[in-house]
């Protein structure tokens, strides 16, 4: 449960949206699709919106869910949200119908943002809602208009019929100013939901502490400032995609927003915006670096998290970005951000995930909860300012990954810890390494080893660029390595094995291979396993 405060909880980044409005209102905030909004029009916008969702009713602690298209009316909605009291639920649009109707469902939200197109297509789970009291329509340039008479047939007692965003802005002149009467559930400013490839989607509760520090956090060590100018390339329903914007606004800088299509649209909009920070996840930075890059001296900063980065990976960027200063990160949505490794220290610790960052402690500990000692493998366990309130409406899952116990014996108080279900260990000067997920490891003819180890390894192919290995069942050897790679050379699946078995202990070489054009990617443009997974299966069973 969250703790209320009993003091107006408006996070300091959104604070800072209004501050920098009065005194540098020109100043350029956001951008999305080309067009830009300054400070001034953003404050504006936020302040509209918030009295708009009070004039529909909204009390603090009710959700607002969005389909969180890049777009400036998401990010007025996400920021007039907070300022209203309200929790946020974003929903990554690419996600299936399925997985949004589940989640409207779980999050009961009074309030939906989406685009007409989406709304007809959601239509029958919306008026199931009870809990909807309004649906908004997102302005798009390339949807069909909603018909107003069937809208109003299909909606319930329970929601009105669907208002246009230009309609719903006009709300807010019948509240003309509001003071917040915060409560304890509007301690909640946002609902992540987890992709959901291991079963149902999970809804990682976030408090506007954890909102506030987690802007605070990466800021300080990537020393932001309003100079900044921030590529959003992930989704802002994701924690670091999220991230990108309250950071921006807490800094003062300006927020890209743009849809990652294809390499040389990231290296554009990089070039036209004058981009300082890049942050992207493992598998992106795989494809970036797959083309030339042009000499981008204004380009500070880049950063990964999500994945293991692979050395390569790194020696490319650095050698395409020699003036670029790369932060190789690591966390887990429960908890945000656990680690760093400053740039400095990438080339004598370049498999390290670094230290803690700013408001975190973090432990590597055995099954009974004592810290392993050096190069001990254990659990990555994190307390702080960052770990998130559980699981919405998910009383086991939150006792189970957070946990309120001392870890060490010796400590007189009970803490907090998020339970990450990585495995990892500590070198002797404490810099942090990722082995594995705890349920990826198994037995690969009588080793027990993970995934991960073997793409590491794999990797060093100099014909391949990209590769996922899955593990699945064999009679014979309790498991076996099945290898996904994506290669620009003509090569063939016994060049592989070849290379493998010349190169890598016979435990880890692949049973067999598969060479693909691309490998599948979640919505949160992570490698999709499960998807894979599945084609072997039916590659598989089309040999039957």
């Amino acid at each position: 449960a969250c703790k209320h405060t009993g003091r107006n909880l408006m996070p300091a980044f959104l604070k800072n949206v209004h501050v920098v409005a009065q005194e540098n209102p020109d100043r350029k905030a956001i951008i999305a699709a080309g067009i830009s909004v300054n400070y001034i029009t953003l404050s504006t916008s936020v302040n509209a919106v918030a009295r708009s969702l009070r004039s529909m009713g909204l009390e603090s602690g009710d959700r607002v869910a969005l389909l969180a298209h890049k777009t400036i009316e998401s990010v007025a909605m996400i920021l007039g949200a907070l300022q209203a009291g309200a929790a946020i639920v974003p929903i990554n649009p690419m996600l299936k119908k399925r997985q949004i109707d589940y989640i409207i469902s779980h999050c009961t939200p009074s309030v939906l943002l989406c685009p007409a197109g989406s709304y007809i297509d959601l239509r029958e789970n919306i008026s199931a809602t009870t809990s909807l009291k309004s649906v908004v329509l997102a302005p798009t340039s390339n949807t069909k208009d909603i018909d107003n008479t069937d809208a109003e047939t299909s909606s319930t007692q329970h929601a009105e019929a669907p208002i246009s965003w230009t309609d719903f802005l006009t709300l807010s002149r019948h509240e003309i100013s509001f003071k917040c009467s915060y409560s304890p559930t509007s301690d909640i400013a946002a609902i992540l939901y987890t992709s959901g490839s291991t079963g149902a989607p999970k809804g990682v509760v976030l408090t506007r502490s954890n909102l506030h520090h987690g802007a605070l956090c990466v800021s300080t060590y990537l020393e932001n400032t309003a100079d900044d100018r921030i590529l959003g390339l992930m989704p802002l329903s994701f924690d670091y995609g999220l991230n990108q914007l309250t950071t921006a606004m807490h800094c003062g800088a300006c927020l890209v927003l743009h849809d990652y299509y294809f390499p040389k649209g990231v290296i554009q909009a990089v070039s036209k915006y004058r981009i300082t920070g890049l942050p992207a996840v493992p598998h992106l930075w795989g494809q970036l670096m797959a083309v030339r890059w042009p000499d981008v001296p204004h380009l500070r900063y880049a950063t990964s998290t999500g994945g293991t980065l692979y050395q390569t990976t790194i020696e490319t960027i650095q050698k395409q970005l020699p003036s670029t200063a790369l932060y190789s990160m690591y966390g887990f949505t429960e908890a945000f951000r656990a680690t760093y490794l400053p740039p400095a220290e990438l080339s004598h610790k370049p498999e390290s995930i670094g230290k803690a960052v700013p408001y975190a402690e973090i432990m590597v500990v055995k099954p009974d909860g004592k810290e392993t000692a050096p190069f001990e493998i254990g659990e990555i366990i994190q307390s702080g300012k960052l770990v998130t309130a559980g699981y919405w409406n998910d009383v086991d899952g939150s006792l189970e990954k957070f946990r309120v116990e001392p870890v060490d014996s010796n400590a007189d108080e009970k803490t907090v810890y998020a339970w990450s279900g990585d495995l990892g260990y500590k070198d002797d000067e404490g810099y942090l390494y990722f082995v594995s997920r705890r349920d990826d490891l198994t037995k690969l003819n009588g080793h027990r080893v993970s995934p991960a180890e073997i793409e590491r390894n794999l990797i060093l192919c100099k014909w391949l660029d990209e590769v996922c290995v899955i593990c699945v069942p064999d009679s014979r050897f309790g498991h076996k390595a099945i290898a996904f790679a994506v290669t620009a050379t003509v090569v063939t699946k016994d060049d592989l094995t070849q290379w493998a078995r010349r190169n890598l202990p016979n435990y880890m070489v692949p049973e067999s291979w598969y060479i693909l054009q691309e490998l599948p990617i979640s919505a949160n443009s992570k490698v999709d396993r499960n998807r894979l997974l599945k084609k072997y299966q039916d590659c598989q069973f089309a040999l039957k």
